[in-house]
């Protein structure tokens, strides 16, 4: 991926895991990690707008 694409997949990751967390309990929670390793696009589409386009602009990237 190269280094600077890695940092940015970790940066998208840290704003993830706050949306993912807030309001739940941990069984929530691993309900939630368990459904997205279901349907991976369910849970894309449950993420905020500005998060979606940042996956897309990473994902868009040439890989090194």
């Amino acid at each position: 991926l190269g280094e600077k694409n890695v940092d940015e997949m970790y940066n998208i990751s840290a704003e993830i895991l706050p949306v993912l967390f807030k309001d739940k309990t941990p069984e929530q929670v691993l309900a939630i990690l368990q459904e997205a390793q279901a349907d991976p696009k369910k849970f894309y589409d449950s993420l905020p707008a500005d998060t979606q386009k940042k996956i897309r602009d990473l994902a868009s990237k040439p890989k090194k």
